[in-house]
């Protein structure tokens, strides 16, 4: 039966039959120790050579728990590229201000915990690391290292949120020290978290792939979250407009971008100033957010994660990530859009 039930969850999700799959009678590893969890990659490694004659590529996917859809499909896309698949589910107190709700993650029952690991197992992970806090931060290091990512506290989600992106930073340093992974996977849900990771693993050497996996939606656009439960049958249908107005966004940009690759006759391919403004997409997005309660509406160079300043004209050939985050009931939503460019492998990707 409960092979029967993987399968299922592997349709639904769309897994191709025997891409990266485990054996159908294997059970993935669930270890909350270091050593357990290199020890069953070094396995898998020399198990690599002998079969393949080459080197194992390994795909993480970090996790904080109460997995839904959106986390599946980013296991589903490690289990498509990648020969081994390891996932996390750790909640990291090194994100959250002590005023925020780490309370609510860590206040995780067995049951709960068991239910991830099964959603995991289903998907095709091959281990689950699930340590303490003592794992990740050993309680006998005198002066524990943390990693700061200088300036981003100054723009948009990491200004709403000081410390969180060095707390973000910390803990995917010490996980992909821990994994070794060779690709790491991120939902765009979380644009500028994406753009801090590609920068840190860049400027940290870390030999790592970061891949950006597109929003999973609910059928009336929400993006998955785990705080969705939160929000209250009665605020539940005005959620969606926060996507309704970051698709506004991106139809005002198609729209004017395809009036400068008109003007342009084709021979530049739009790579010209357009009208459009930083400012311009903001106000798109706020006069739909009426009904909101408002953190910010940021447009940010995708490659640098930096704003744009108000009045300068945007390049079409160029990428934007448009993100927004607003308050429903007391529930943080957050959602965006990347238009322009390159689209997602922008994200965080230099100007180089």
């Amino acid at each position: 039966m409960q092979r029967a039930v993987a399968a299922a969850s592997r349709a639904r999700l769309g897994v191709p039959a025997g891409v990266g799959r485990r054996a159908a009678s294997s059970r993935p590893l669930v270890t909350p120790t270091v050593a357990a969890l290199r020890a069953a990659r070094a396995a898998a490694e020399a198990a690599s050579w002998r079969e393949r004659d080459r080197a194992l590529t390994v795909g993480f996917v970090p996790t904080m728990g109460s997995l839904h859809d959106g986390h599946l499909s980013l296991v589903k896309a490690a289990r498509e590229r990648c020969d081994y698949v390891a996932a996390s589910v750790f909640v990291n107190p090194a994100q959250f201000a002590p005023h925020e709700d780490l309370a609510a993650y860590t206040a995780r029952t067995a049951e709960l915990l068991a239910r991830d690991i099964e959603a995991l197992a289903a998907a095709g992970v091959d281990a689950v690391f699930a340590p303490t806090p003592d794992v990740v931060y050993p309680a006998d290091v005198a002066f524990p290292p943390r990693v700061v990512m200088a300036g981003v506290d100054a723009v948009g989600e990491g200004a709403a949120r000081p410390g969180f992106f060095d707390g973000v930073a910390t803990v995917v340093s010490r996980l992909f020290n821990i994994v070794q992974p060779t690709h790491a996977f991120f939902g765009q849900k979380d644009g500028a978290q994406c753009v801090v990771v590609r920068q840190l693993a860049r400027a940290m050497h870390f030999p790592v792939a970061v891949v950006v996996v597109p929003t999973v939606r609910e059928a009336d656009g929400l993006a998955m979250s785990s705080r969705n439960v939160n929000i209250k049958p009665e605020d539940r249908p005005r959620a969606p407009a926060l996507y309704a107005a970051l698709r506004a966004v991106d139809e005002a940009w198609r729209g004017e971008a395809g009036a400068v690759d008109a003007d342009s006759d084709g021979i530049r391919g739009g790579a010209e100033a357009s009208r459009m403004t930083a400012d311009a997409l903001r106000r798109v997005a706020l006069e739909r957010l009426g009904g909101f309660d408002i953190d910010y509406v940021s447009v940010a160079a995708a490659s640098s994660g930096l704003e744009v300043a108000g009045d300068a004209p945007l390049h079409p050939s160029s990428a934007y990530l448009v993100s927004a985050c607003v308050r429903l009931g007391g529930v943080r939503l957050l959602d965006n859009v990347v238009v322009g460019g390159r689209g997602l492998d922008a994200l965080g990707a230099g100007e180089g």
